[in-house]
């Protein structure tokens, strides 16, 4: 009777979760309600499914889990990419969004240059040790609008390897420290995304901090720095 009890109360949690949050929120609360034991990773399942009920990828990630083909962190590293890409669409198919003129804003060139590149970093993504790849941002007030390729001569940064950036927080603190995160997708990379956390400090006259890059699953992978 008080297991059945606590299931109910776990019911009804989900069930209020679903339907006053965002995608991303509901996935935030399940995780930690998971994190802390409180629901079995089966009762996770129950409410993701609740959320990408028409997900084919996610049914079939499910597959792989449940068949001990990925392991729980892989999985659950996947499918938050996965929440990420759902809420983009989720935002594209229900809301009108108006084109944002990026000729005012501030533009900050950056050249950076690899200098470590993991042992789980696919050859795919052409990630060399000491390439120089060059990014420019577009800012307005404080915080990043968007991240733009033209450098044509990048290696790892480029048309042909970058699909798009997406979810883009980061702030540049008084004007002297770039910090924050966003997500990237690569065409070799199709089942996740990539995370990129920045540390850019601009106090002296030559830059300098580094660029963390996270592939799900591996952990921090590549590693860059002002050139």
């Amino acid at each position: 009777m008080y297991l059945k009890f606590i299931f109910i109360i776990i019911f009804f949690i989900t069930s209020k979760l679903m339907a006053e949050d965002t995608l991303q929120s509901n996935f935030a609360n399940l995780k930690k309600l998971l994190d802390s034991k409180t629901i079995s990773i089966e009762q996770f399942n129950n409410g993701i499914d609740k959320l990408l009920t028409t997900s084919e990828d996610y049914q079939s990630l499910k597959e792989l889990f449940k068949n001990n083909i990925i392991n729980e962190k892989d999985y659950l590293d996947i499918l938050d990419n996965l929440i990420f890409e759902s809420e983009d669409l989720v935002v594209t198919n229900n809301i009108i969004v108006e084109e944002k003129s990026y000729d005012n804003l501030q533009e900050i060139e950056l050249s950076l240059i690899i200098f470590q590149v993991g042992q789980k970093v696919p050859l795919s993504l052409n990630a060399k040790v000491d390439s120089v790849e060059k990014l420019s941002l577009l800012i307005n007030e404080n915080k990043v609008e968007k991240i733009v390729i033209k450098e044509k001569s990048n290696n790892f940064f480029n048309d042909k390897n970058i699909k798009t950036f997406k979810n883009i927080k980061i702030n540049l603190d008084n004007k002297k420290k770039l910090k924050g995160k966003n997500r990237f997708s690569v065409k070799s990379f199709a089942d996740a995304n990539l995370v990129m956390w920045w540390d850019i400090d601009f106090s002296n006259e030559n830059p300098t901090g580094e660029i963390v890059i996270e592939i799900p699953g591996r952990g921090p992978q590549i590693k860059l720095r002002p050139n």
